[in-house]
């Protein structure tokens, strides 16, 4: 009869690893026997993040959260995961969540992926309204709309300033 392996010894074969893969096995066997396992669960996240499997870390995600609340790396991780899915409203309000954290280096971190997104945000929105002056016309008599559309651009003045600019037909104009 085989000796059953502790939990404890698990996650540290799987901590060990050399593979995400099978990290994440050995991580399965642990919160097979203990859902509520955090440092398996988180392990497991990270792994699945590896791995691109940005989806499943996302409900990890939401168990470690439901666990831990308050812990400003999950929120960081959350994000991540949202912005290679391409969800960038939903990564910029996790960056936020993240920013205003207890923990000044994972908050500088979130600071420097909020600009980012934000900035390549304010250009991908101005080369949205300049392609489509219908949009451009709709935005510029709500700019607040811009957002429901998961819109965060780096300045606040910055869609006031984006649809000024595109009043002027010159701008919609092909170079020749």
């Amino acid at each position: 009869m085989e000796d059953q392996i502790s939990n404890f010894e698990l996650l540290s074969r799987a901590t060990r690893s050399d593979s995400p893969a099978n990290a994440l096995v050995l991580c399965d066997q642990i919160l097979a026997d203990d859902s509520r396992h955090l440092p398996a669960l988180e392990l497991k996240i990270k792994c699945q993040w590896r791995l691109g499997q940005y989806e499943a870390a996302l409900d990890g995600l939401g168990k470690a959260l439901a666990l831990n609340p308050y812990d400003p790396g999950y929120h960081f991780l959350k994000g991540d995961c949202y912005q290679n899915l391409l969800c960038y409203g939903e990564a910029l309000d996790c960056f936020e969540r993240c920013r205003q954290g207890d923990d000044p280096e994972l908050a500088a971190q979130a600071e420097v992926r909020l600009k980012g997104l934000e900035e390549w945000q304010s250009g991908l929105m101005g080369e949205l309204l300049r392609s489509q002056p219908q949009l451009a016309a709709r935005f510029r008599k709500d700019p607040g709309e811009i957002q429901k559309y998961g819109f965060r651009p780096a300045d606040a003045q910055m869609t006031e300033s984006v649809l000024a600019r595109l009043a002027s037909p010159s701008m919609w104009a092909r170079p020749s």
